[in-house]
């Protein structure tokens, strides 16, 4: 009965494994994605992520103790992995490595340590403050200590939780941990828990800018019939503050509620309108150089809110001005708070009476 369930929970999550590629080709909203939307720049943005990260993965946690083989220990391993950041809500990755046992239980025989070859595969969706969570499947070879059925290959399948950090405004760091079972051990269940934390494997700082997917012919939206007739009216700028946080991409926390606000209303009205403008700014202290890369992060920190209440990336525009486009002159924290900041800009709006009176109830 112990093996039965076990191979089911293996089967299941496996499939979900396998099939998170699948399914972060399907926007959340319920309408299709095509990859040619998939943002497919060299930018590595640690804020967004996308595309293939490389990192370099430490674990360390507890093994529980088995009744007729000697487990029960302090298991690490030491790891590169490969993540594929999709557009939509999901992130893959597989890897290998070193993995090592420290054995603290002492009935059974054999030496302390348990040493082996690490493969490793997963999937995880991604939720609201960059955290995730899947199925993940190890298998280590090499060694029998765990008297797998399958001689010298022992598995285990479980799922992870991570949540990616910026560190230092330069590096994707993930930190979280994982709770796995043995498959095809017989007669035996053993459970392990690990704390990890990975780190990329290079930085943002080299980034160019910002780079947009080729934009494609929009697809026509169907408008009511009362809006058919009526000319394209706008740009409207939203002029609620989105103000940040210094020398960060960061909103505070009251535009950082107000976005959230916004990135709905557009997504449940995107048929009043053609495409949204994003732009980030920086105030004026500080290298060019730094404050255009600022600047970009900002606007695609929205652009980020914008997308997962799941307004199609084609329907962006992202730019970042540096600090060339202040609206406070003052040399004062005041003049600096307000130039911190992104614009949203509606282009092509349909009813200009609607869109206002919508915007209005987000301020």
């Amino acid at each position: 009965m112990r093996n039965s369930l076990k191979h089911t929970l293996a089967l299941s999550l496996l499939g979900l494994v396998l099939s998170g590629p699948v399914f972060s080709q399907v926007d959340v909203s319920s309408s299709s994605l095509s990859m040619d939307e998939v943002v497919t720049s060299g930018n590595k943005d640690i804020y967004n992520p996308k595309g293939l990260w490389p990192l370099l993965s430490v674990g360390l946690g507890y093994m529980s103790a088995s009744e007729e083989i000697r487990t029960e220990g302090v298991p690490g391993h030491l790891r590169v992995l490969g993540a594929y950041y999709f557009e939509g809500p999901w992130v893959t990755e597989v890897g290998g490595g070193l993995y090592n046992e420290v054995l603290i239980q002492k009935e059974g025989g054999g030496a302390d340590t348990i040493q082996s070859v690490e493969l490793e595969g997963a999937a995880r969706y991604m939720l609201p403050e960059r955290w995730s969570v899947g199925p993940v499947w190890t298998t280590l070879t090499g060694n029998d200590r765990y008297r797998s059925n399958t001689k010298n290959w022992t598995s285990f399948i479980g799922v992870q939780v991570k949540r990616d950090i910026a560190w230092d405004n330069d590096y994707l760091v993930r930190m979280g941990g994982r709770f796995m079972t043995d498959v095809g051990v017989s007669g035996e269940q053993i459970n392990a828990a690990l704390f990890e934390v990975e780190v990329g494997l290079g930085d943002g700082s080299e980034s160019s800018g910002l780079v947009q997917a080729a934009p494609l012919e929009p697809t026509p939206t169907p408008v009511a019939s009362h809006l058919a007739n009526q000319a394209m009216s706008g740009p409207i700028i939203f002029d609620g503050p989105m103000n940040f946080i210094e020398n960060k991409p960061t909103l505070i926390s009251s535009a950082s509620k107000r976005v959230d606000r916004l990135a709905q209303i557009l997504t449940d009205n995107s048929h009043l309108f053609e495409r949204v403008e994003i732009t980030g700014h920086a105030d004026e202290r500080g290298p060019d150089n730094f404050n255009q890369k600022l600047s970009e992060r900002r606007a695609e920190a929205v652009a980020h809110k914008f997308r997962r209440a799941g307004l199609p990336s084609s329907r962006m525009i992202i730019e970042g001005k540096g600090e060339t486009e202040p609206i406070a002159f003052q040399k004062s924290e005041t003049s600096w708070f307000k130039n911190r900041r992104v614009e949203v800009k509606l282009i092509g709006v349909k009813n200009q009476a609607a869109v206002d009176s919508l915007l209005k109830s987000v301020k």
